[in-house]
């Protein structure tokens, strides 16, 4: 399958870095082969401001480029049947448990923590 095997454009993997408790954070979107980053503020981690982020975070990605996107089960991917209308996209959960499904996604979480440290206050200008 293509989405494994990161040989085809298209295929996304979603997640969120939180910062302190109530400032919000970002959503992150990073497609597989290229390694393209979209992300966007979240306000909060509730379903419906992470669905307004990725959307909109999508609505300037080529459609020929969204074909995929895999997410792990936290509570603001619950408006996946929405973002699926929106992007065009089929959605995917990740396996519980089996962070190395969106392994591209968890790197660049990780990369980005070295410039926005847990504890972040995200209502802040960064």
């Amino acid at each position: 399958m293509s989405v494994g095997n990161h040989r085809r454009f298209g295929h996304w993997e979603g997640d969120s870095v939180e910062g302190a408790k109530s400032s919000g954070g970002i959503a992150t979107h990073v497609e597989r082969k290229s390694r393209v980053l979209a992300t966007a503020k979240l306000s909060d981690k509730s379903a419906d401001t992470f669905y307004l982020a990725t959307t909109t975070a999508f609505m300037v990605t080529p459609e020929k480029w969204r074909k995929t996107l895999t997410v792990d089960n936290g509570k603001e991917c619950a408006q996946l049947k929405k973002i699926e209308e929106a992007t065009s996209m089929n959605i995917y959960f990740a396996d519980l448990y089996s962070p190395w499904q969106w392994g591209t996604n968890e790197n660049t979480n990780g990369l980005l923590r070295h410039y926005f440290p847990k504890g972040i206050d995200w209502r802040k200008d960064h």
